[in-house]
C-alpha cells in the first residue's frame, strides 16, 4: 500500500496524522477527553483492505487511516463531540468508513468524496466536518446547512473593502472569523499583488505546486484528469480550503485562546457550554503549563449544579414562554386554516361531508383550548409561587445536584464492578473511580459554601431515582398522573362529541372513536408507565429502608409515616411537621380538683361569695331558677373536659395562658335571668388573666348541646395564643370549633369513655342538614347573621378533617388542635385554612381537602351516623332549586345558588337508561375565563351505602354508573390562592362571589323536582 507512496506524500499525511494526534491530546489537557481514550497510530488495517477497495479509496488515503489517531469505545459510550460539534471517527469502523465517502449524507454523486479525498471528521447532526484533499494537501471545514465554507480563516490576510452607515469607505482583514481594521495603504500592497501570506502558504506546502503533487507526476496523469474533469462534476473539485497544516494548527490555536470550546454537539449538549466553562478554563490558567484541571472539572460540575438547580427552578416559566410561543403559532396558523374549513364547510353536499370537515373544526379548536388550559394551569402555578428561584437557597440546590452525580456515580461504579472481567469494563471503573474523586471534591466544597451561606438549613431531600439514573420517580410518576387525566379529559370530550352525531355521519364517527381510541391506548401506556415508576419507587425504598414501602413513605423522609391509621391508633397523634403535642396533656402535677378563683373582700374580712355548685373543675354561680339540677349539670362539662384535656391532649382551662405553670382554678360559669342579645350562652375572655368565663341563661343546663359549646369557646382560647377569636379573619370560625367540640362529646366515640365515667348518655347531634348541606353553596364560613349564615353549621368540616378518612397529611384525631397551634399568634389576616395549608406541608393543596369533603357530605359520608340518617330522611328535599335547564342535556347554577369561596353545589344524576345504570359524560365550564373549580361526583351504593369518588379533570369526565347506584355531582369554587376575608363582613368580598358555571350532562338527566 505505502509503496506506491511518494516520501514527500508519506511526509504530508504524517503532518496530517501527528496534528490530529496534538489536537486529541490538547482536548485531554483541556480534561475532555481522557488521555487513555487516545489510541495513536500506526493500526492494523489489514482486515478492512477488501472494503477500502471496493470503495476505490486512493492508497493515500488508506494509508492516512493507519497512522490517523482515533478514539476507544470508551469515548463513544461517554459521549464526546469533536471540532465545531462534529463527531470523531475511526476508519476502522466499516460504518465510517462507508459513510466517509458521502460526508454530507447528499444523495447527489456529485457531493460524493473522489479517491484522494476523506473526511477527518463527521457533521453529526448538522454540524461541522473536516474534509482533507491529498492530492493538493488542503482542508475545508464545512457544516451540512451551509452552502460555503465555514473556516473563519479561509481569507486570512486578505483586506476588504466597504462603506459604513456614513457612507465612509472602511478596509479590515480578517483573522479568526474577526474583521481588525487596517489602513488603506495595505489595501492599495494588496491590489498591486503585494502582501499577503505566501510564504507561509509555500512553508505549510513544502515548495511543491498547488495540487500537492511533484511535476513529474503531474506531467503524467495531467490528460487523464482533463477527461475525467469533462466526464466527471464534483462538487468538491473546487471546494475552498486552505493547507492542512495552517487548519490543524490553527484548531489548535484556537482551542488554546478558547477562540474554540471542546463539545458544543448533541452528545455533549450543555455540559460544555461556552458561557459556563470559559470562564472556569481562565480561572484555572488555561492554557498554561500550571493549568490545574482537577480543580477546573470541580468547579465546572459545580457550575453544571448551580446551572440545572436554576433551569429546574424555573421549569414552569420555560413552559410558560413555551405554550405561549405554540399558542401563538398556532393562532397565525389557524387564522387561514380556519377559513379554509369555513369555505370547506359550505362546499358539503352530505351529512358524512359536512361533520367529517366539523370534526376537523373541533379538532383544532379543542387543540387551542387544551393549550389555553394548560397555559393557565402553569400561570396558576406560577401565581402560587412556583417558577422563582429563591437566590438564598442556591448554595443547597447546588448541593443537592452535586450529591445527585456524586450518588449516581457511585452506583454506577457498584454496578460495574459487579462484572469487572473483561478490559472494556475495567477501562469503564477507572474513568468512574476519576470521576468520583472529581465529584467527592467538589461535593466536600459545595458542602463547606452551604453550611457558610445557609445556617442552620438541612440539606435537599433527593428521590431515590435521583441516587440512581436522575430521574425523579415522584415528578415523573405525577406528571404521568396528570397526563392520563389529561387524557381521560380529552377521551371523554371525544366521546360527548361523539354522542351529537346524527346516524349518516359515519366517516366522521369513525375518525372520532380512532381519536377516542388513541386516547385510550395513551391512558394505558401512561398508566402502566407510572406503575412501573412507583415499582421502582418502591423497590428503592425497600432496599434503602428495608421495611418502609412507598405508601408508607410519601412524606420527606423527617416526617415519614408508618401508617396514618396505624399512628393514630397507637399515639392517638397525627399532627403537622414542627407542631408538638401532647399524647396527654394532664399534667402529673394537675390536682384531681381545682381551687376556686379568690373573691376580692372589697375592705371586709370575708368576701361576699354568690351561691354556688363546685364539681372538680368548674364552679358554677346559681340564677334565681337554676339550683335545682346544678350539681347534674356540671357532670356533662366534667365529662366534656376529661375527653378534651384527659383524652384529646388540650390544654387545661384551668391555667391561665399568660402563666401556665399554677396555679390550677376552677373555670366559672355564671347563671343569668336574662342576657343581651337574646343569647343562650356567652363566653369571655380576659384578656389580662388569661382564663375564660362564661354566661348561661337560666334554664339551659340542662341542654349540654349549649353548656359544652361554650366551653368549646373556653377551651379554644386556653390553646396558647393561637385564639382565633381574637383574630379578625377567622374568628368567625370560633363558633364551628365550639359546636364542633359539643357535637364530639355528644356522639362521638372519642368521647364515649369519659361520658361513661361520668353516668352521661351519648346525646343527639347538632347537624343541621339544611344549614350544611341545604346551604352548601355558601362561604365555607359566613358569619354575616345567624339566620343566613352558617358558622355554627361549619364544624362538620372539622369532623372530616379529624376523621381524615382520606389520609391527608398531618390531619387525623388532633387535626382541630393542630391547626389551632399552627395558627401564629397575633395573624389578622390569615384563616384557618391557611393554616391548614401550613399542616398539609405541600402535600396536597387546601382546595382538594375542601373539595373532597364536600363530595363526601353528597352522601354524609364521614361516619357521623346520626348526621346520615338526617340525610336520609331529608335527601329528597336537598338541592331542588339549584340549576336552571338551559337546553337539552345542558344545566347552569341559578345566581342564587352558585358556590361561594370554598363552597359547593350539588346536582343529583338520574341515569336515563330503564334500570338506572349506565355511563354518564360530564362536563363543567366556568363563565369567567380562569375561574378556579374541582367538580367531583360521588357514586353510592345504595344497599351497602358505600361511596366512590370520580373526579373530573377540568370539569371533564365519564361516570360508569351501576344498577343499585345513586350519583351526584358536586361542583367546589376552589381557588388555588387562598383568599384571607373576613367572615363576620362579607359584603362585596371575593369570598362572596358566587361562581358563575353551566354543564353538559349525556346518559343522565338532573333531578330538580
Amino acid at each position: 500500500m505505502d509503496a506506491t507512496l511518494t516520501p514527500k506524500q508519506k511526509k504530508r499525511l504524517h503532518e496530517v496524522a501527528d496534528l490530529m494526534l496534538q489536537i486529541f491530546q490538547t482536548l485531554a489537557r483541556m480534561r475532555y477527553l481522557e488521555p487513555e481514550w487516545i489510541e495513536p497510530g500506526p493500526h492494523d488495517i489489514s482486515a478492512l483492505m477488501p472494503l477500502y477497495k471496493s470503495l476505490n479509496i486512493d492508497p493515500a488515503i488508506i494509508y492516512l487511516y493507519s497512522i490517523l489517531p482515533y478514539l476507544n469505545e470508551a469515548a463513544y459510550r461517554h459521549g464526546v463531540d469533536f471540532y465545531g460539534g462534529g463527531e470523531f471517527v475511526d476508519f476502522r469502523d466499516r460504518a465510517d468508513v462507508e459513510q466517509g465517502r458521502n460526508p454530507m449524507h447528499d444523495r447527489e454523486p456529485e457531493w460524493m468524496m473522489r479517491p484522494w479525498m476523506t473526511p477527518l471528521s463527521a457533521i453529526g447532526n448538522h454540524c461541522i466536518a473536516l474534509l482533507y484533499d491529498a492530492k493538493l494537501h488542503v482542508i475545508g471545514i464545512y457544516a451540512q446547512l451551509d452552502v460555503g465554507s465555514s473556516d473563519p480563516n479561509l481569507h486570512e490576510g486578505a483586506i476588504f473593502s466597504t462603506e459604513n452607515e456614513a457612507g465612509e469607505r472602511i478596509y479590515f482583514r480578517k483573522r479568526d472569523g474577526i474583521e481588525q481594521p487596517c489602513d488603506v495603504s495595505e489595501w492599495e500592497k494588496q491590489a498591486n499583488g503585494s502582501g499577503n501570506d505566501s510564504e507561509d502558504e509555500e512553508e505549510d506546502n513544502d515548495g511543491d505546486d498547488d495540487d500537492g503533487n511533484d511535476d513529474e507526476d503531474e506531467e503524467e496523469e495531467g490528460g487523464e484528469q482533463d477527461e475525467e474533469q469533462e466526464e466527471d462534476i464534483n462538487h468538491w473539485d473546487e471546494m475552498d480550503a486552505r493547507p492542512a497544516g495552517k487548519v490543524l494548527r490553527d484548531i489548535i490555536r484556537w482551542y488554546h485562546e478558547l477562540f474554540e470550546i471542546p463539545g458544543d454537539g448533541e452528545r455533549t449538549g450543555d455540559d460544555w457550554d461556552r458561557d459556563l466553562v470559559e470562564p472556569i478554563y481562565r480561572k484555572h490558567g488555561w492554557p498554561r503549563e500550571d493549568f490545574d484541571g482537577d480543580a477546573f472539572l470541580v468547579d465546572k460540575m459545580r457550575a453544571e449544579a448551580i446551572k440545572s438547580a436554576k433551569e429546574d427552578a424555573e421549569e414552569l416559566l420555560q413552559q410558560q414562554e413555551s405554550l405561549e410561543a405554540q399558542l401563538e403559532w398556532n393562532k397565525k396558523g389557524e387564522e387561514s386554516a380556519k377559513l379554509q374549513r369555513l369555505e370547506k364547510l359550505a362546499a358539503t353536499t352530505t351529512v358524512d361531508e359536512e361533520w367529517v370537515v366539523r370534526w376537523e373544526i373541533w379538532q383544532a379548536e379543542r387543540t387551542t383550548r387544551n393549550l389555553q388550559t394548560r397555559l393557565k394551569e402553569v400561570e396558576r402555578s406560577i401565581s402560587a409561587g412556583g417558577g422563582r428561584l429563591v437566590v438564598e437557597d442556591l448554595p443547597l440546590l447546588e448541593l443537592k445536584h452535586v450529591e445527585m452525580k456524586l450518588l449516581q456515580t457511585k452506583h454506577d461504579l457498584e454496578q460495574q464492578k459487579k462484572d469487572a472481567v473483561d478490559p472494556q469494563t475495567r477501562d469503564e471503573i477507572r474513568s468512574l473511580e476519576k470521576q468520583l474523586a472529581i465529584y467527592e471534591k467538589a461535593y466536600t466544597a459545595s458542602l463547606a459554601d452551604a453550611e457558610r451561606l445557609c445556617p442552620g438549613k438541612a440539606p435537599l431531600e433527593l428521590d431515590p431515582g435521583e441516587k440512581t439514573g436522575g430521574l425523579n420517580y415522584r415528578t415523573w410518576s405525577e406528571e404521568l398522573g396528570r397526563r392520563i387525566a389529561e387524557g381521560e379529559r380529552a377521551m371523554a370530550e371525544v366521546r360527548l362529541w361523539i354522542a351529537q352525531l346524527p346516524d349518516g355521519a359515519v366517516k366522521a364517527r369513525t375518525l372520532a372513536e380512532d381519536a377516542a381510541e388513541a386516547f385510550k391506548k395513551s391512558i394505558e401506556s401512561c398508566s402502566k408507565t407510572r406503575q412501573n415508576t412507583l415499582d421502582e419507587l418502591e423497590k428503592h425504598l425497600r432496599e434503602s429502608s428495608g421495611r418502609h414501602s412507598y405508601f408508607d413513605q410519601t412524606m420527606s423522609p423527617s416526617t415519614i409515616l408508618v401508617s396514618a391509621l396505624a399512628l393514630q391508633a397507637l399515639t392517638g397523634a397525627y399532627a403537622a411537621p414542627g407542631t408538638k403535642l401532647n399524647a396527654k396533656a394532664v399534667r402529673p402535677d394537675e390536682p384531681p380538683v381545682f381551687d376556686a378563683k379568690p373573691f376580692p373582700t372589697n375592705g371586709t374580712e370575708e368576701p361576699y361569695i354568690p351561691p354556688h355548685v363546685d364539681s372538680p373543675h368548674f364552679r358554677l354561680f346559681l340564677g334565681p331558677a337554676s339550683e335545682t339540677g346544678a350539681a347534674e349539670g356540671l357532670q356533662p362539662l366534667e365529662a366534656a373536659y376529661d375527653c378534651f384535656v384527659g383524652v384529646l391532649g388540650w390544654n387545661s382551662t384551668g391555667l391561665s395562658i399568660r402563666d401556665p405553670s399554677e396555679p390550677y382554678w376552677k373555670t366559672e360559669f355564671f347563671m343569668q335571668a336574662e342576657m343581651a342579645g337574646g343569647f343562650s350562652g356567652l363566653a369571655h375572655y380576659g384578656v389580662d388573666t388569661g382564663r375564660a368565663w362564661v354566661q348561661l341563661l337560666d334554664g339551659v343546663l340542662t341542654a349540654p348541646s349549649l353548656t359544652v359549646h361554650e366551653l368549646g369557646h373556653v377551651l379554644h382560647f386556653h390553646q396558647d395564643n393561637s385564639f382565633w377569636g381574637g383574630m379578625v379573619n377567622a374568628q368567625a370560625w370560633a363558633e364551628a370549633v365550639a359546636n364542633w367540640v359539643a357535637d364530639t362529646y355528644l356522639t362521638s366515640d372519642l368521647c364515649a369513655a369519659s361520658r361513661a365515667k361520668h353516668n352521661q348518655p351519648i346525646g343527639q347531634t347538632v347537624f343541621h342538614i339544611y344549614r350544611t348541606i341545604g346551604d352548601s353553596h355558601l362561604t365555607i364560613v359566613d358569619a354575616t347573621n345567624t339566620q343566613i349564615g352558617n358558622h355554627y353549621d361549619a364544624w362538620p368540616f372539622f369532623h372530616y378533617l379529624v376523621l381524615n378518612p382520606d389520609n391527608w397529611h398531618g390531619l387525623g384525631r388532633d387535626a382541630v388542635l393542630t391547626l389551632i397551634r399552627s395558627t401564629p399568634a397575633g395573624a389578622p389576616d390569615e384563616t384557618p385554612l391557611h393554616a391548614l395549608e401550613r399542616v398539609l406541608d405541600g402535600t396536597a393543596t387546601v382546595r382538594e381537602v375542601v373539595a373532597r369533603y364536600w363530595a363526601r357530605m353528597a352522601y354524609v359520608d364521614v361516619a357521623h351516623p346520626q348526621a346520615l340518617r338526617a340525610f336520609e330522611e331529608n335527601k329528597a328535599f336537598l338541592h331542588r332549586s339549584n340549576f336552571d335547564k338551559v337546553a337539552e342535556g345542558r344545566y347552569r347554577v341559578r345566581p342564587g345558588r352558585a358556590p361561594r369561596y370554598m363552597g359547593a353545589s350539588m346536582a343529583v344524576l338520574v341515569p336515563v337508561s330503564d334500570d338506572g345504570a349506565g355511563t354518564v359524560a360530564v362536563h363543567v365550564t366556568a363563565a369567567e375565563a380562569g375561574a378556579s373549580l374541582v367538580a367531583t361526583v360521588a357514586v353510592r351504593d345504595t344497599a351497602s351505602g358505600s361511596v366512590r369518588y370520580v373526579g373530573l379533570d377540568g370539569g371533564v369526565g365519564l361516570v360508569d354508573i351501576l344498577a343499585g347506584e345513586e350519583a351526584t355531582l358536586v361542583v367546589v369554587n376552589a381557588p388555588e390562592v387562598l383568599l384571607k376575608y373576613d367572615g363576620n363582613n362579607l359584603a362585596g368580598s371575593e369570598a362572596n362571589k358566587g361562581l358563575d358555571y353551566s354543564f353538559t350532562v349525556i346518559g343522565a338527566t338532573v333531578s330538580m323536582y
